[in-house]
């Protein structure tokens, strides 16, 4: 025997008194506030991340690596005026900066071989070049997750899969 439409719904009403549009009504009311909330608090993150970095305390790297610096920096045809330091709160490089970029190496780089000082330079200009060195966090507290999470604006993936960044 079928049971007709206004059985099922009564069948559901008796397993759910609230109705689900009653809930559904609340949740929906609370999800964007939720999202919102969780996206101020990632890009909140975020610019602590953009803080620190310009706050690192650095010096001026060694007139060889400026030199070869500026070697490279004319033959990817980058007219932008760029500060190479180096620091000792960092362990790996990166740029920072988009009006005024800033290539931040460890202390070590001043030991490294010409080759690997060559590839790490020729990838930190890159990022001057295509004006894409928005990526200070990658040092910071938080870390580089949290840059690819607020770029999601808090969606759920980001944040399962950050153990895995």
């Amino acid at each position: 025997m079928a049971l007709g439409l206004d059985s099922w719904a009564r069948a559901y009403s008796a397993l759910d008194p609230e109705g689900l549009s009653g809930r559904m009504t609340r949740v929906g009311f609370l999800l964007p506030w939720i999202w919102l909330g969780g996206s101020l608090f990632l890009v909140a993150r975020l610019a602590i991340g953009l803080l620190h970095a310009s706050r690192l305390p650095a010096v001026s790297a060694p007139a060889s690596i400026l030199e070869f610096a500026a070697e490279l920096k004319s033959g990817l045809r980058i007219e932008q005026s760029v500060k190479i330091e180096m620091s000792q709160g960092i362990t790996m490089p990166f740029t920072h900066g988009v009006l005024r970029p800033r290539i931040l190496l460890p202390m070590e780089a001043a030991a490294w071989n010409g080759e690997r000082l060559r590839v790490v330079l020729l990838h930190e200009l890159a990022h001057v070049r295509h004006r894409d060195s928005f990526a200070p966090s990658f040092q910071s507290p938080f870390g580089r997750k949290h840059i690819v999470a607020s770029r999601f604006l808090f969606h759920f993936l980001p944040a399962i899969f950050s153990s895995e960044l």
